[in-house]
């Protein structure tokens, strides 16, 4: 679960489009604080320049963590709401967040 996370919040992906290794991910373990061993472990990325940090700084800007009931994680838009619908259409490979609006 917990590189699930760390694979999350990257996209798998390093910076330039590279898919994530193991050494990329691994560098997400140093930001973990403390001795946690809960999946989504409490984080402090206000230090270290590795390539990790830069690519969480650039993707979660403006994003927010959310489950969904089956137990998945994502990183979905800040103004994500519970009741949200997380779906994967046909012939995408990302997830995408629908919002029943009112009738206009």
């Amino acid at each position: 679960m917990r590189t699930r996370f760390w694979r999350t919040i990257t996209v798998d992906e390093e910076l330039r489009g590279l898919a994530a290794s193991d050494g990329f991910i691994s560098q997400a373990f140093e930001h973990v604080v403390g001795e946690s061993s809960e999946a989504i472990p409490p984080i402090d990325l206000r230090y270290g320049e590795t390539a990790f940090n830069e690519r969480f700084h650039q993707d979660a800007a403006n994003r927010c963590f959310y489950t969904t009931k089956g137990g998945l994680i994502g990183l979905g838009p800040s103004d994500s709401e519970i009741g949200d619908l997380v779906v994967v259409l046909l012939g995408n490979v990302l997830p995408i967040i629908l919002r029943k609006e009112e009738e206009h």
